[in-house]
């Protein structure tokens, strides 16, 4: 029972990451900051936001995983 919970936890954090990371200003945004920050910031984006955003992203992920 326990397994199958966590397995649809998974499955719905992947949902909502695959959806939040494809949506396209905000995914791109956070895929740029992670290439190269300095071009990002030239593109007028909130590398600071971005970079927020992408290690709440990658805890969430590891904090679901850990359980």
């Amino acid at each position: 029972m326990g397994a199958i919970v966590v397995l649809l936890g998974l499955v719905g954090f992947g949902g909502v990451f695959g959806i939040f990371v494809r949506t396209p200003d905000l995914g791109l945004a956070l895929r740029s900051t992670g290439s190269n920050s300095r071009m990002a910031k030239a593109q007028a984006i909130d590398t600071a936001l971005a970079t927020t955003l992408g290690l709440a992203l990658a805890n969430s992920g590891v904090g679901i995983s850990a359980r």
